[in-house]
């Protein structure tokens, strides 16, 4: 599925601060825009604080654009 480009544009610049993972970097970058919480202590356990807060920061800069709740 292709989303809007600015969903696509912080998918996008998420998916490269991600590291290697049982499921697709693209699925975890959604996973992370839609705001799940789920993620948390597998994000503390595999990235530098510095790449989390950054993901946050992409997050907050692309949630004005997620009018309805993402579909997967």
């Amino acid at each position: 599925m292709v989303y809007p480009e600015a969903i696509e544009n912080g998918v996008s610049r998420i998916t490269a601060l991600l590291p290697e993972a049982p499921i697709s970097k693209r699925s975890l970058a959604l996973m992370l825009l839609a705001g799940d919480e789920s993620l948390a202590e597998w994000l503390h356990k595999n990235l530098s604080e510095k790449d989390i807060l950054q993901i946050e920061k992409i997050r907050q800069e692309t949630q004005p654009s997620l009018l309805s709740p993402l579909d997967f």
